[in-house]
């Protein structure tokens, strides 16, 4: 495990090159690693106003020179990911910030707050380019279209809205996709599907065309905290209390059964494939069905995290606690998902994972 956080963390995310990870938590620290030798580079602990200390999210740009991190005295910071130097600030946020994304274009990022307003500024410069973005009430969750042509945008009442990321202009009203909260939401390698997780017991595919449903809802029995798309397309994950689910949206049927999980326990946001298969397209159509998850594993009175970064090399890096990252190889497309657990006694660690200790089924 990598110790060095004093509290929970709440936000972890990975180079592009896979060399560096950095973590941030209620300390009001981060921590910058190095993936290799998992020692710390540097501390950074942000200036941060009042009582509100604390970080919620992570993420580093597109070319890995810079990262993000957004805080609860309503902060979005960008540093330097060789020296640790702040390079800008923005405190224009009235309230806590949710989330934070680069555009795959690396030209812009935005920042969504529990004030209700998405800001998108240049990632260079950081210059404003739109006037706050609007929504009725808080921003949950942000992906870009793979264009960076588009922001999509997820809030607490389970509405979903989409901007012009030129103009900042609402592309039409929001979708109400969901009964209650969005956790997150995904959007597919062409662009053409959008995945969203709610705590309404159920993920929901979309056509970003037309903003209609694709194929039925996929339902649990439980809120689900995370949703994420393989590399081609094919396939959706989905992730909660139960288990990890894999549906196949280009053929009927399951792809996968006695996916070793950790059923009882919250399944936190995952990404993941390791090998993927040979098609690089969205299946127009499919049936969508679930995995069935393992039983067989305890649960040790466990709770889920916030995010999962997955290197590009296949090593993954968790938030706190003593946290266990298995994979899973399904043969034979070898898909491999991943999966966090916290034992509520420890905090304020984080252990890494690497695909060559996968099972293969």
């Amino acid at each position: 495990p990598l110790l060095g956080h004093e509290a929970v963390t709440l936000g972890i995310t990975i180079s592009t090159d896979g060399t560096k990870i950095v973590s941030g938590g209620y300390d009001g620290k981060i921590i910058m690693w190095n993936a290799e030798t998992r020692t710390i580079i540097r501390i950074i602990i942000p200036r941060m106003s009042g009582a509100n200390l604390g970080i919620t999210s992570l993420k580093f740009s597109p070319d890995g020179k810079t990262f993000a991190s957004t805080s609860r005295d309503g902060t979005c910071t960008v540093w330097n990911s060789e020296t640790g130097e702040l390079l800008l600030n923005f405190d224009d946020h009235q309230d806590k910030v949710e989330t934070v994304a680069y555009s795959p274009n690396g030209m812009k990022i935005a920042s969504g707050s529990s004030d209700h307003t998405i800001r998108v500024r240049n990632a260079h410069t950081g210059e404003r380019l739109t006037q706050p973005l609007l929504h009725a009430d808080v921003v949950r969750w942000m992906v870009w279209s793979p264009d960076s042509r588009q922001l999509i945008s997820a809030c607490q009442d389970g509405q979903i809205y989409f901007w012009s990321a030129p103009t900042g202009t609402q592309l039409g009203s929001p979708l109400q996709a969901h009964l209650s909260a969005i956790n997150c939401m995904a959007i597919s390698p062409s662009g053409s599907l959008l995945a969203s997780a709610s705590d309404d017991h159920t993920a929901r595919l979309w056509s970003t065309v037309t903003r209609q449903p694709f194929g039925r809802v996929l339902q649990h029995n439980d809120m689900v905290p995370t949703v994420a798309f393989s590399p081609n397309g094919q396939f959706v994950a989905t992730g909660g209390k139960e288990g990890i689910f894999l549906w196949d949206i280009s053929q009927e049927g399951v792809i996968a059964t006695n996916v070793p999980l950790f059923p009882s326990a919250p399944i936190p946001h995952f990404a993941g494939v390791i090998d993927q298969p040979s098609s690089s397209s969205d299946s127009p159509a499919g049936s969508l069905r679930p995995s069935t998850p393992a039983s067989n594993v305890p649960s040790d009175g466990a709770q889920g995290m916030s995010s999962l970064p997955i290197a590009p090399a296949g090593g993954v890096a968790s938030p706190h606690g003593t946290i266990p990252v298995p994979v899973t190889h399904v043969a034979p497309r070898k898909l491999g998902f991943f999966y966090k657990l916290l034992h509520r006694k420890r905090k304020g660690t984080e252990r890494r994972g690497n695909p060559d200790d996968a099972q293969t089924n």
